[in-house]
């Protein structure tokens, strides 16, 4: 097998951010079926991304993050409704 390279960015602090708008695991994946038919993976990404700059770019949070902004995307679809 090959090796999957990773994109990485350091922020003005000096950290390694992590991209998590690349990933695709077994868990999120089975996430993103749940998730609400009028979301798409893209938007869910998005403000998992979002939410996790607004943390500070710790990495480890990858499914909290990706739940929260489920949950928030939902929740700002159903206000609008």
């Amino acid at each position: 097998m090959g090796k999957r390279s990773r994109s990485r960015k350091i922020s003005d602090t000096g950290t390694e951010i992590t991209d998590i708008t690349k990933i695709k695991s077994s868990s999120v994946g089975r996430i993103t079926k749940t998730a609400s038919a009028s979301l798409s993976e893209e938007q869910i990404r998005l403000r998992a991304f979002e939410i996790y700059c607004r943390r500070g770019g710790t990495p480890g949070n990858e499914v909290e993050d990706w739940l929260r902004a489920e949950r928030e995307l939902q929740e700002e679809q159903q206000k609008s409704v």
